[in-house]
């Protein structure tokens, strides 16, 4: 179950391709999750999503691998980790 991180400057991620997801062909073998943030609105009323900052890969098969990554990631980002690369694959 994802962790509902919805909050202002924290960081959340999100797969328009991820298994079970509407836009998943069935010949695919790899999926990959963006990590952004939330960022409040101009207006000040709601928040929206930062541009990708970093992405996690993995296999459609092990999707959890790719999702505790991204869990991970979210946390050591939210701690204010700098990373020295933009992506990472799991396996």
């Amino acid at each position: 179950m994802k962790k509902d991180r919805k909050e202002v400057f924290k960081y959340d991620y999100e797969g328009s391709c991820a298994p079970g997801q509407q836009h998943m062909s069935m010949s695919q073998t790899v999926f990959s999750v963006g990590i952004f943030q939330w960022v409040p609105t101009t207006n000040g009323k709601g928040l929206k999503k930062s541009a990708v900052v970093f992405r996690v890969k993995g296999y459609v098969n092990k999707p959890e691998t790719v999702y505790a990554a991204a869990e991970d990631i979210c946390d050591k980002l939210d701690n204010k980790w700098v990373p020295d690369v933009r992506s990472i694959t799991v396996k």
